[in-house]
């Protein structure tokens, strides 16, 4: 294109050469060509922006709506011209403070308001036919971008660096020291906050809040972690893992009375989470947890290191296999089990990806 530019210009065509693009007059602007066709369909699909400004990507449109202030995007790839609003004075003089109201704790979601609105401002949803949060979102940022600031789907009265899912939980739970587990779902459930897991939610608050238990979050310091303590208990690990061949599962993990006296029992929980608080001398690997009343971490030395949790356990597996020979399904399934690597059942993986199978005779092959 910047060849066809230059012949173009070579020529002297009657036309305003500009960076990416060829007009027929000086003061064309792109903006406003932009804003005039979403305005004079009201409502558009990205598919329609691409198919009419050929040559257009998804990042220029969005780039292109964002310097557009008339234009709304309200999700699901669609565009709205503002004209096609219908606002009153009084959706703006009683919104504001409900709105103002709800978020002043804490950002609040779009999906929450959605809920709140079709209870308190269920007219504004009708004539400005709004059905979805996101649209919502889009509409409420036009209208209140000078007074709430705005983080798709949070809205959120006082200037916060980055409106994310942690600010957000951290924000509210700003006054607590130790949180339970079920105090941040129910959060997240009433304040219409989606997370992927539970255990997202949880990683998401450290090292400001770490799981001290199956059911509790706690601020470290306030139950006496300290630099200290954490340098004691991974010298302890160090030694366990030295011990076992490369590993300990913090599962089966017996020894507490060898670490640092705290605020609370020692559990597996609390023993996985004093490490990742550390600096990470060796590797943490997870494995399926189906219970979630014990830690599915096993601290691995450098020599398993690159393994994924699948890799490692075959490896351990074969290494055991070599010296003990298992006989049967329940001698393999005894020993993952002691040694905390499963819960009930042998990981399916052995068996999928045909490491483990028997014979008509019942001989194990493990491979």
């Amino acid at each position: 294109h910047y060849f066809l530019q230059g012949i173009m210009k070579f020529y002297k065509m009657p036309y305003i050469l500009k960076k990416d693009r060829v007009a027929k007059k000086a003061d064309w602007n792109f903006i406003s060509e932009f804003n005039s066709y979403i305005k004079e369909r009201g409502e558009v699909s990205l598919k329609e922006l691409e198919n009419y400004f050929v040559g257009l990507d998804y990042s220029n449109i969005m780039l292109s709506a964002r310097n557009s202030p008339e234009v709304i995007f309200i999700g699901n790839g669609y565009y709205l011209h503002c004209s096609k609003l219908n606002l009153q004075e009084k959706d703006f003089a009683d919104m504001e403070p409900a709105i103002n109201d709800l978020c002043q704790k804490s950002p609040v979601t779009s999906r929450f308001l959605l809920y709140f609105f079709k209870e308190h401002f269920s007219d504004f949803l009708s004539r400005n036919n709004i059905a979805t949060s996101d649209k919502l979102f889009g509409i409420l940022q036009y209208m209140f971008s000078k007074k709430f600031n705005f983080s798709r789907p949070y809205i959120f009265a006082n200037n916060l660096s980055q409106i994310t899912h942690k600010a957000v939980l951290l924000q509210y739970f700003a006054d607590a020291d130790r949180i339970s587990i079920e105090q941040l779902l129910k959060f997240c459930e009433e304040n219409k906050i989606r997370y992927i897991a539970k255990n997202y939610l949880i990683e998401n608050l450290k090292p400001e809040f770490i799981r001290i238990d199956d059911l509790n979050l706690s601020r470290p310091e306030k139950i006496g972690i300290t630099d200290k303590v954490i340098s004691e208990v991974i010298e302890v690990l160090n030694d366990k893992i030295e011990q076992n061949g490369g590993w300990q599962s913090a599962r089966v993990f017996k020894n507490y009375e060898l670490l640092p006296k705290l605020e609370v029992e020692w559990n597996s929980f609390l023993l996985e989470s004093v490490v990742e608080l550390s600096n990470k001398p060796f590797k943490v690997l997870h494995t399926s947890n189906s219970t979630g009343k014990y830690s599915s971490a096993i601290f691995v030395e450098k020599d398993f290191a690159e393994d994924k949790i699948e890799d490692f356990l075959l490896k351990v597996l074969l290494a055991a296999h070599k010296r003990r020979n298992f006989k049967t399904y329940a001698e393999i399934l005894n020993w993952l089990k002691e040694k905390g690597f499963c819960h009930s059942a042998i990981p399916r993986f052995l068996f999928l990806k045909n490491h483990l199978s028997s014979d008509k005779t019942g001989k194990i092959t493990l491979k």
